[in-house]
């Protein structure tokens, strides 16, 4: 979505501290320079606001609504690890922006309260990842954790570096006071850590940095360890004598670097591993699940063969994205050749581009000519055309008169009309009057003829009856004849 520029619209600073009794929101994702600009309350124009529209169901802190939508937005890589999701809010009737957004995401929104709350969430959790560096650089990862024999509690681990000898090595180590040395131990447990779930990954010096300063300026939650804890593991007195190219690397392969070159660092790395070797092997002889301390070697052994398998996987994976980065280098050679293709394709526009407006000035010269000649054609046009309306009127004005002649000789022929059909009228009266007699006359030779017909067909049935009979008499006298003279004699009635 392109947001349009409007005269006057809320810079993202700006936006984020209004409060108002209708306020918007928007889920919107900062890439490191805009967060940076954010943090401090740099200028930021509108058009850079990306908007994506994430919203989810309310719950009972809009800001761990949001904080989810963060974690969500790191796992789907909607966001690189050093971009962060905020909440923009502002009121809406002056920016059209915002009021856009705010139709979108209603009623999945964070109020302005609900803002500070988060961007001190997202901060927590940077926060949080310079404790783990700490608690790292004071080799507290290397204390044994495991679930079956349990773990070296945080206590028996803070009471252990102010004892000796470790002590004056750890104090060596981290060229500290006691004083100090017992803030840096005490920041290994800040209430942080139980604030919020989540981790950054491969979080930059500045990223880091970045937080601090926040977490400073809003006198957040032991803000002053924190910030010296941090000036710490840079090994500076200030973060401004951080130099750019630091501000980039990651804050834990930096602090490794830094923590190498410290006086005592093996030294006092020997010292934690021996004390957790001891520590841990007391854990296992009062473990009621361990019977020997053999049994505790062999399941770390099997523990080091998954974790060495772990590690193999890892270096594969690691060859195959380097693999995968190598293609990219190849595609964005092929990128840079296309966009010199593109430029070189942009130069012969350029040249086509001219010859197609020289065409046109010549295209526009002919059509020039075209142009009188068509006016020309057009003069002599309405000339013709003036001719043929007079003829035009001439020959109606004659069409009329015949017309008019015409007409008379119709009233003419209308009135022959009436005449004949009177006449008609009267013919037609007669044929019919001479119709009806012949009909009279017929009828009455019907009956006669009816009449004759019935004598004719009773003369026919006397007729019929008469051969009969003679017909039967002749039978019978045959009959007698033969009877008589023993010869035969044919006698046969003739009609």
């Amino acid at each position: 979505m392109q947001p349009e520029q409007q005269p006057h619209s809320p810079t993202l600073s700006e936006a984020s501290t209004v409060h108002c009794k209708v306020s918007s929101a928007v889920l919107d994702i900062l890439d490191p320079p805009r967060l940076a600009k954010f943090n401090f309350g740099e200028p930021n124009t509108a058009e850079n606001i990306d908007a994506r529209s994430k919203c989810c169901t309310p719950t009972s802190s809009p800001s761990a609504a949001v904080a989810k939508i963060v974690r969500r937005c790191h796992q789907l890589g909607e966001a690189d690890p050093g971009a962060t999701v905020i909440a923009v809010t502002g009121p809406t009737n002056d920016c059209v922006i915002v009021q856009r957004l705010f139709q979108q995401v209603h009623p999945f929104l964070a109020t302005p309260g609900a803002l500070e709350e988060f961007h001190d969430h997202i901060h927590c959790i940077k926060i949080r990842e310079i404790i783990y560096t700490l608690r790292k650089s004071l080799f507290r990862s290397y204390i044994t954790t495991c679930h079956i024999v349990g773990n070296i509690s945080y206590q028996d681990f803070v009471q252990w570096p102010n004892q000796e000898p470790q002590h004056t090595t750890a104090l060596s180590y981290t060229s500290l006071s006691d004083v100090d040395f017992n803030i840096l131990i005490a920041a290994m447990n800040s209430s942080l850590m139980d604030d919020l779930n989540g981790k950054v990954h491969d979080l930059t010096v500045g990223q880091a940095i970045v937080a601090v300063e926040y977490w400073t300026l809003h006198a957040r939650t032991d803000h002053e360890a924190i910030q010296f804890t941090l000036l710490w593991l840079l090994n500076v007195d200030r973060f401004d004598q951080v130099t750019q190219q630091d501000r980039m690397q990651s804050l834990k392969k930096h602090s490794v670097k830094v923590n190498r070159a410290r006086t005592d660092y093996r030294r006092l790395e020997k010292m934690v591993q021996k004390w957790n070797e001891s520590a841990g092997a007391a854990l296992v002889k009062k473990s009621k699940h361990v019977c020997a301390q053999d049994d505790f070697n062999q399941l770390q052994r099997a523990f080091k063969q998954h974790k060495e398998s772990a590690n193999q996987r890892i270096q594969t994976l690691q060859r195959n994205l380097t693999s995968v980065n190598g293609e990219l280098v190849s595609v964005k050679g092929k990128l840079a050749s296309a966009n010199q293709r593109i430029k070189t394709l942009e130069g012969e526009l350029v040249s086509q581009k001219e010859s197609a407006n020289d065409r046109i000035k010549a295209l526009q010269g002919e059509l020039a000519s075209v142009n009188g000649e068509l006016v020309s054609h057009k003069r002599t046009a309405n000339e013709r055309i003036k001719t043929l309306e007079g003829e035009l009127v001439s020959q109606k004005e004659s069409a009329n008169d015949r017309i008019q002649a015409l007409q008379g000789e119709l009233a003419s022929a209308n009135e022959r009309i009436e005449t004949l059909e009177g006449e008609l009228v009267s013919q037609k009266q007669s044929a019919n009057d001479r119709i009806k007699a012949l009909q009279g006359e017929l009828d009455s030779v019907n009956v006669e003829l009816a009449s004759v017909k019935e004598e004719a067909r009773k003369r026919d049935e006397a007729a019929s009856a008469f051969q009969e009979e003679t017909r039967k008499q002749f039978d019978a006298m045959n009959k007698r004849l033969l009877a008589a003279l023993g010869t035969p004699v044919a006698v046969t009635a003739a009609e």
